[in-house]
């Protein structure tokens, strides 16, 4: 697959259509109103600086076996993510507002498909008012599934209002004690096995708020 290089120090990128895999090795770089088609890429947008924005914007892998933005330093913001295997691998200082994350491709080649995975030791993210939902496919996995492995566990991390459903289930928390992981007034849809896994005080220092999206129930 292709591979395009973007941009210079603080530009703003508006109103095209990109075909092909994205490096950012410049900081301040915005992405305001883009298609991108990232089919083929194993990254579909990478961020190799600080400070990047994605706007009003929206990115699909065509149902290949692609995660659509990673790693770190990285805000979307109104964002559309569908057809790839992952929404966003995420490394650190990420934020992710308002966005729709959909229509994911989990049977292609043994795909693990998450909306979001937190890497280890990954910090200081949040994901606030959007709707990610894997669903049904064969290897959807979760649409967010925190680190689950060895220390550095992650830190700093706030769920909150987010419709989330699909996967196995549909949050997996740190299976170990983690620092200021927050999962506050989301509502949870459809699963597999169940809406959240190891959500318990000490994996998670709050969890409070959380309804089951068809009844309003409680979690």
């Amino acid at each position: 697959s292709s591979r395009t290089s973007y941009a210079t120090a603080g530009e703003t990128i508006s109103g095209v259509a990109i075909t092909g895999c994205v490096e950012v090795h410049a900081p301040g770089v915005t992405f305001r109103n883009v298609s991108f088609n990232a089919q083929g890429c194993f990254w579909g947008v990478r961020n190799f600086s600080t400070g990047l924005s994605v706007v009003d914007s929206a990115i699909a892998c065509g149902g290949t076996n692609g995660t659509a933005f990673g790693s770190s330093d990285l805000t979307l913001l109104r964002v559309e993510i569908s057809r790839c295997e992952n929404g966003l691998n995420v490394a650190g200082r990420v934020s992710v507002v308002d966005s729709w994350i959909h229509d994911m491709n989990g049977g292609n080649g043994g795909a693990h498909t998450d909306g979001a995975q937190f890497n280890q030791g990954a910090s200081d993210i949040l994901f606030q008012h959007n709707t990610i939902n894997v669903g049904p496919a064969n290897g959807a996995t979760s649409a967010i599934i925190a680190w689950n492995e060895g220390d550095p566990q992650n830190r700093n991390v706030t769920i909150v209002a987010n419709l989330l459903a699909g996967g196995t289930y549909s949050l997996y928390c740190p299976r170990q004690n983690s620092t200021n992981f927050r999962v506050l007034n989301n509502r949870f849809g459809t699963y597999e096995y169940g809406s959240t896994e190891s959500c318990v005080p000490g994996h998670v220092a709050e969890f409070s708020g959380n309804v089951r999206d068809q009844t309003g129930a409680p979690l």
